[in-house]
């Protein structure tokens, strides 16, 4: 089945909402995979993110919703910063992911980063 934007009133229908809504669940929660990966000292996120420190910070706008996802390695100070805003107006997500070492050392190498690292369906 189709689903097409409710284009009357410029607003996403409601099964275009459920579908970012389903989206945002499986991909920017605790315990799950962001659609993100990176390679950190020579092994893949998807083996170690899901065990790092994380915290996420919720912000309602008009036309938004703003998830402030953050990882933090247990030892040498990086910290991935996931910046996700879900639109209220239009069924889209779009996120930002940045990089920083809070630590006085230098990090192991970060490479291979792919800001969108998912399947659609």
């Amino acid at each position: 089945m189709e689903h097409q934007h409710n284009q009357n009133s410029g607003m996403p229908t409601v099964s275009e909402q459920e579908q970012v809504k389903t989206y945002v669940a499986a991909h920017f929660a605790p315990g799950v995979l962001p659609p993100f990966s990176f390679t950190y000292g020579g092994k893949p996120s998807s083996e170690f993110l899901r065990d790092w420190e994380f915290h996420q910070e919720t912000k309602q706008g008009d036309a938004k919703t703003e998830l402030i996802l953050t990882y933090k390695a247990p030892t040498g100070g990086l910290v991935v910063r996931c910046t996700c805003e879900v639109f209220t107006d239009f069924p889209a997500v779009e996120w930002v992911v940045t990089f920083k070492n809070e630590g006085a050392d230098e990090t192991p190498i970060i490479e291979a980063h792919q800001p969108m690292d998912t399947t659609l369906t």
